[in-house]
């Protein structure tokens, strides 16, 4: 079967005066048609970055994709010239950002940036543009869209922005959505209220999604199937049950023992040890090493390989066979 999404060996860089940040290295995953991948870890471990580069959005400079393949729908996006890479964005693949207010010009109204994508991308007239902007906007729950349509980012809430920005994101009907850390900025009901409208939207177009998060909580709502990225590198894949259930990599079972569940009452949440590895510095072996409780020899001076371990669930790990059971 074709995925609608694989992607091959991408890496990519920063290229900075203190020297080359390893962003992304070497990540290969897949996508199906109408399946959301959660994408978790700590900040600066290559998320956005990953993300960004299914758009070419990655800034150069200081970015640069210097390896692989992005194949959407059978066709390398890193192959197309700068022209059709802009007809693939918001009609093909359309991402939602952490901050709307950052994202939003702050001097055109709503409905005029929403009529915008549409314009340019469907080749609508101001009148469809503006039906179809208003319909948006009820579709994602703004109350009284056609007053809304000719108000500015300031005058919406934070949830209101961040639906107007899903809105926008979805007005060509692209079949795949990154969502980038889009909760992080609302409160706990507001991001229940966002996760639970992408997955309505979700069963009512058909689209595929990646959900950025560096909460597993919210990821566990979401999600068919999960990848932990650190330091640039996918360290484990899995269904969303055996990732939460069986996790296979000591940085995942950190991250689960540091997210708060439902009925562990006043119990403290553990942390991982240690600092996130300097992405310049390349040291030999697996990154997570210095921080590992795990670690032997070997981990200090090879790299471990992704492998399977179980139906649909991969570990870079070399302890990974004595690490089976839960999060602890």
């Amino acid at each position: 079967m074709t995925h609608l999404l694989e992607v091959k060996r991408l890496s990519a860089r920063y290229y900075t005066p203190g020297g080359v940040v390893r962003a992304v290295d070497s990540i290969s995953y897949s996508l199906d048609q109408g399946e959301t991948l959660g994408l978790v870890g700590e900040s600066g471990c290559g998320k956005s970055a990953s993300a960004l580069c299914l758009l070419r959005l990655l800034p150069d400079p200081p970015g640069r994709i210097v390896g692989g393949e992005i194949l959407f729908d059978g066709r390398d996006l890193l192959q197309l010239s700068d022209r059709e890479m802009r007809k693939v964005r918001w009609s093909e693949i359309a991402m939602v950002f952490q901050d709307p207010l950052a994202s939003l010009n702050p001097v055109l109204t709503i409905g005029f940036q929403i009529q915008e994508v549409l314009r340019l991308h469907e080749g609508m007239t101001y009148r469809q543009s503006r039906d179809r902007a208003r319909e948006l906007l009820g579709l994602v729950g703004i109350p009284d869209p056609e007053r809304r349509l000719d108000q500015y980012s300031h005058e919406y809430s934070g949830g209101m922005r961040q639906r107007a920005m899903i809105a926008m994101a979805l007005a060509c009907k692209p079949r795949l959505l990154i969502a980038d850390e889009p909760t992080t900025a609302l409160d706990v009901t507001l991001q229940a209220q966002i996760v639970d409208l992408v997955k309505e939207l979700q069963q009512k177009l058909g689209m595929a999604v990646i959900w950025i998060s560096h909460d597993l909580g919210v990821i566990a709502r979401l999600a068919q199937r999960v990848m932990v990225m650190y330091a640039g590198a996918i360290v484990e894949e899995a269904d969303v049950r055996a990732l939460y259930h069986t996790p296979g990599h000591p940085y995942t079972r950190g991250l689960l023992r540091a997210t708060p569940h439902a009925g562990a009452g006043r119990e403290r949440l553990a942390s991982i040890p240690g600092q996130p590895p300097d992405l310049i510095e390349a040291l030999p072996g697996c990154p997570f090493a210095p921080r590992c409780e795990h670690t032997v020899q070997r981990c200090r001076q090879e790299v471990p390989v992704l492998e399977p371990v179980g139906p649909a669930h991969r570990v870079s790990c070399w302890q990974k066979d004595g690490l089976a059971g839960g999060a602890g």
